[in-house]
């Protein structure tokens, strides 16, 4: 999910070089070109609608939740939760009461058991960032809740991961992504 429509066309379009070579060619090829890389769907009872490619979907809308309402009507509909490079654009779009929220809503939007696979961003790189729009500006000076208070919050009784575990991963060239990963767990016993 992405609020940017055109992250999501670049989405599906990529997931192509992930297909087995078979599966690419079950379609015209003008399918593709019109719509993007697209696999047949499966029967209800199929094995292969749970399997990849056709057990991904690419969604445009905005996840952060705009009510503590709309937190609490969650279900839980997911196992892992990825959310990469992306915690800074919400809390300077929204700031901080948009950020827990969305930590609330990704909690219950798990099922017992699932993780949660968070990078946040350091409250550095916020500053490169804060003079794009004069609403990011605002929301900048108001911030209060900042990344390093992000685990220890998810990990409090008012989200209710159970426990938390940076991820290692390969070093990446680029100075801007030695950024740490965390993968927080919501308890197997946790009501849904």
């Amino acid at each position: 999910m992405d609020i940017d429509q055109n992250l999501i066309r670049v989405a599906r379009r990529n997931i192509r070089h992930y297909l087995a070579p078979e599966a690419r060619d079950s379609f015209p090829v003008s399918m593709a070109i019109q719509y993007g890389p697209m696999a047949a769907g499966g029967l209800v009872g199929d094995q292969v609608a749970t399997q990849f490619p056709n057990n991904v979907f690419f969604t445009q809308a905005n996840y952060v939740p705009d009510s503590d309402s709309r937190v609490q009507s969650q279900q839980p509909e997911y196992d892992v939760i990825l959310a990469l490079s992306l915690t800074k654009w919400i809390h300077l779009n929204w700031g901080d009461a948009a950020m827990k929220r969305t930590f609330q809503r990704v909690f219950r939007q798990l099922r017992p058991g699932g993780r949660f696979i968070v990078e946040p961003q350091p409250w550095k790189s916020y500053g490169r960032k804060k003079k794009l729009t004069e609403r990011i500006f605002t929301n900048y000076k108001q911030i209060q809740f900042r990344p390093h208070q992000f685990v220890a919050y998810l990990l409090s009784a008012e989200v209710g991961f159970s426990s938390c575990r940076q991820l290692e991963g390969p070093r990446n060239k680029s100075k801007g992504f030695h950024r740490p990963v965390y993968m927080l767990t919501k308890s197997p016993a946790a009501p849904p």
